[in-house]
């Protein structure tokens, strides 16, 4: 028989490759169709999505995926579109599972990298530093404030957070509490865009964002004065 200490050490590396190999492909893709992509806007993302709701939202999943390890698109462009095309169950349910995908990969990819990329991280936005003393042990609350101050962009955060160790559960808890609000309000702004875009959804929808704004810059005021102050010693 063989040792199972030498068994052991080969199985995970199985298991790393068959994790690292679908971001690597649509890393790749993203590389490939840079050009054809960057730029596009959630109507001109139509034109590259199937007519059939079921393929269409397999595709926008897909592309969730593709932005979260390339950086192409904006993620509103894609919540957006999902709105414009798909009847409005869909989209809702689309976006959301759009939304864990794009939390999830790469954050698996701040796993396996390790302290290697969060002292990249760390060197290239020094706030990240100080902004950790929040963290204080609850890692629900720290994922979600690090996704409405202005520290680091979308999937940067999630690579930080996934190279620093933190529990899968909290992180995508956070995460999805901090950013529901934004893809709630794309997907409706799509929506309310496909059926005829009227003057008072419009007023109330910029009503919503900039009550959403002002609340993350006063959450993020707040995170300055924290991390102005001098830690304890």
């Amino acid at each position: 028989m063989q040792d199972e200490s030498n068994i052991r050490p080969r199985a995970k590396k199985r298991w790393l490759v068959l994790l690292v190999l679908p971001p690597a492909a649509l890393a790749a893709l993203g590389l490939i169709f840079w050009g054809q992509l960057r730029g596009l806007t959630a109507a001109e993302l139509l034109n590259y999505l199937p007519a059939s709701v079921p393929l269409a939202a397999l595709s926008l999943i897909g592309l969730h995926g593709l932005k979260s390890l390339s950086l192409v698109f904006p993620l509103a462009v894609l919540q957006v579109a999902g709105g414009l095309l798909l009847p409005t169950g869909w989209a809702f349910a689309v976006n959301l599972a759009g939304m864990l995908v794009s939390l999830s990969l790469p954050y698996g990819v701040g796993r396996f990298t390790g302290n290697q990329l969060w002292r990249w991280l760390c060197a290239r936005f020094p706030r990240i530093q100080a902004i950790e003393r929040f963290e204080a042990g609850n890692n629900l609350l720290f994922a979600a404030i690090l996704r409405l101050v202005d520290v680091l962009p979308f999937d940067l955060v999630s690579w930080y957070l996934g190279s620093t160790g933190v529990a899968y559960g909290p992180y995508l808890a956070g995460s999805v509490i901090g950013n529901l609000a934004d893809m709630v309000m794309n997907t409706w702004l799509g929506i309310a865009l496909s059926d005829g875009l009227d003057w008072r959804q419009l007023l109330l929808w910029l009503v919503l964002k900039i009550i959403s704004l002002l609340a993350a810059r006063a959450l993020n005021r707040r995170v300055n004065e924290r991390c102005r102050k001098p830690t304890e010693t």
